[in-house]
């Protein structure tokens, strides 16, 4: 497994709007810890997988995992299964 070791412009290449990041980013590097002042020195040096970072930097933004149990996005449309017949009770 290919790792890398957390530098500060790794973590900022993360950052979403207003240099903002989401705790489900936290969560992708393996951090438990909530967003307390120093959280961003306490990860440079440190060794996560390079399929972990990547994870951080696609979920910039995100609120929620969209690889977890369900993903809801502002203006998305998702597809409903329509293989069953479904009452709508109109």
């Amino acid at each position: 497994m290919d790792t890398v070791i957390l530098t500060m412009d790794m973590i900022m290449a993360g950052a979403g709007k207003a240099q903002s990041f989401t705790q489900v980013q936290l969560n992708a590097l393996g951090i438990e810890f909530e967003f307390v002042s120093g959280w961003k020195l306490k990860l440079v040096g440190r060794e996560v997988s390079l399929d972990n970072y990547n994870k951080f930097l696609k979920l910039r933004g995100m609120k929620k995992d969209p690889d977890g149990p369900m993903m809801y996005r502002a203006g998305q449309i998702h597809k409903m299964d329509t293989s069953m017949p479904m009452d709508l009770g109109l």
